[in-house]
């Protein structure tokens, strides 16, 4: 309950209800998950965007190791004096 802004919620609550405190932790679900309704759009955008960044850097990564590891087995055939 904390989460939703109830930080002294207790089994008194439960078993004992009052109409105000009711009333209050119920608001506060409300208000809770229309928040997060509200956010969960701009949530997936960024997640989407996180996802779509780590494939693109993980396709360079491979990119890089495959051109390292041509210019390896390049560099073993051709001998290590390079004539620059």
């Amino acid at each position: 309950m904390s989460q939703v802004g109830i930080l002294d919620f207790s089994i008194r609550d439960l078993i004992k209800p009052e109409s105000q405190r009711v009333k209050k932790i119920l608001s506060a679900i409300i208000n809770f998950a229309k928040f997060r309704e509200e956010q969960l759009p701009i949530f997936d955008k960024h997640t989407e965007r996180s996802v779509s960044t780590y494939w693109r850097a993980t396709d360079s990564r491979n990119h890089t190791r495959l051109s390292i590891g041509s210019w390896l087995t390049w560099s073993k055939r051709t001998g290590p004096d390079l004539h620059l």
